[in-house]
C-alpha cells in the first residue's frame, strides 16, 4: 500500500533528524580549536593506529553541513548534494578534499587550510559546473 503524503512527510522529518544528528557527530569529533595550544580533546576521534579520519560522503545529502575548523586526513564529497548553508571554512584536510561533482544548492564557505596554506576550492553553481 501506497504511502499517504502525511505519512511521506513524516518520514522524511525522521529521516532529516537522523542526517542532521550524524553530521552533528562527524563535526563534533572531527573539531580541533583554533587557539595557540589548544590541543587535541579526548572526543577527537583518530583511527586505531592514531591516523586521522577519512570521510566518504560520495553521493551524500547534506543539510547545512557544517566541518568549519575540523580535521581530516581525506574528504570525498564526491557527487554529494550540499543543501542550505555547507561551511568548509577553516578546515583543514592534511590529504585531499575531492569535490567532483558536488553539487552545492545555497550558500557554501569552501575557504580551507591544507598544509601548505589557505586555499579557496573552485566555485561551482548549483548544477555543479565551475564558475
Amino acid at each position: 500500500m501506497p504511502e499517504s503524503k502525511l505519512e511521506e512527510q513524516q518520514r522524511r522529518r525522521e529521516e532529516l533528524q537522523v542526517r542532521l544528528a550524524a553530521q552533528r557527530l562527524i563535526a563534533n569529533h572531527l573539531h580541533l580549536s583554533d587557539e595557540p595550544g589548544g590541543g587535541e580533546p579526548a572526543t577527537y576521534w583518530r583511527g586505531a593506529a592514531g591516523e586521522r579520519m577519512n570521510l566518504d560522503l560520495v553521493g551524500a545529502a547534506l543539510v547545512n553541513f557544517n566541518l568549519s575548523s575540523c580535521h581530516v586526513d581525506r574528504l570525498d564529497l564526491g557527487g554529494a548534494q550540499l543543501h542550505e548553508f555547507a561551511d568548509l571554512h577553516g578546515a583543514q584536510f592534511h590529504w585531499i578534499a575531492y569535490l567532483a561533482e558536488a553539487q552545492f544548492h545555497g550558500i557554501a564557505d569552501r575557504t580551507r587550510r591544507s598544509s601548505t596554506g589557505t586555499q579557496t576550492c573552485a566555485e561551482r553553481s548549483s548544477t555543479g559546473a565551475r564558475t
